[in-house]
């Protein structure tokens, strides 16, 4: 079932899910895991990279992971691994919209979330097209006003008991002829197992996405319900440069998404992130989600790293 198609709007979703506080996190993740895929998980046993990614959310606990989850906390550990050169520009970072001055930020920047995820939370702003600064505002209040003790929809602990912020960034140019490319390195013990390459995300619609190895090779394998992506891995050298910026940055964690922005000759770092579509995605063929599975090894017992 696809659950998003049954619910398109977003925010009733949210809604639906917000009632649902009171469910114990097991017994969320295994219900949502069943609406999104058609079937329950293992949880005793997993073996699927999505099922695993349930036993992670479930039983791992890092602080770093917390840190690391958030926009605006995760470039000081960025730099900490001696990578603040990928580092975006950033403006500022604010507890409220009556904070933020629009006549200080330049022409063009991007503002997020700096706990949200999923490509939701961010708006690309030009303030020559900007009509309506409080109807702005209003949409930004929206981002800050989540309570620190309401549930992650998905019941992922790294942004439950935190305050939202609205984080000022520098609009990315993308490539006039190539767009912005986005490459998402997925690491398992501190090594990259596969990426995902993706053409510039326009939000409200799925992101065409093409899967590869390491070495550069596309898988005959894709994201259910989202386009294939025609673009591949520039160069060989891009990709060394990848790898090991990814390495570095995950080799704390059983497993981390890492992500780079990529345009006009330049790597930028995006995220860091932990629980891939909240563990729901589906495959095809379904084989990749044991092939990933076997790839992900979950650390001895539970707990806090």
């Amino acid at each position: 079932m696809d659950y998003k198609r049954l619910i398109p709007s977003r925010r009733l979703r949210l809604k639906l899910l917000s009632l649902l506080d009171w469910v114990p996190d097991t017994l969320m993740v295994r219900f949502q895991y069943r609406l999104a895929t058609g079937r329950w998980p293992n949880l005793r046993q997993p073996e699927r990279f999505t099922e695993k990614l349930q036993w992670y959310k479930l039983h791992w606990r890092d602080p770093l992971m917390e840190r690391c989850a958030d926009k605006y906390e995760v470039r000081d550990y960025v730099r900490s691994c001696g990578l603040g050169n990928l580092l975006n520009e950033c403006y500022g970072v604010f507890a409220s919209p009556e904070e933020l001055d629009f006549a200080a930020l330049p022409e063009r920047f991007v503002l997020k979330d700096t706990l949200g995820g999923g490509g939701n939370e961010i708006l690309f702003v030009r303030k020559s097209d900007v009509c309506d600064e409080a109807a702005l505002r209003e949409r930004l209040a929206s981002w800050v006003k989540h309570s620190p003790a309401a549930k992650n929809c998905g019941r992922e602990w790294v942004y439950e008991g935190r305050r939202h912020r609205i984080l000022a960034e520098r609009w990315l140019a993308p490539d006039e002829e190539a767009g912005l490319a986005e490459y998402k390195l997925f690491c398992f013990g501190g090594r990259v197992g596969f990426l995902y390459v993706q053409d510039c995300r326009i939000l409200g619609h799925s992101v065409p996405t093409g899967i590869f190895l390491p070495d550069g090779r596309k898988r005959s394998v894709r994201v259910k319900r989202q386009p294939e992506c025609r673009r591949g891995v520039v160069s060989q050298e891009l990709l060394g440069e990848l790898i090991r910026y990814a390495e570095q940055l995950a080799a704390p964690f059983p497993h981390a998404r890492v992500d780079f922005l990529y345009a006009q000759d330049r790597i930028m770092f995006g995220e860091l992130t932990f629980f891939d579509g909240s563990g729901y995605t589906c495959f095809e063929p379904d084989s990749f989600d044991f092939e990933v599975g076997r790839m992900f090894v979950l650390p001895d017992g539970n707990g806090v790293a």
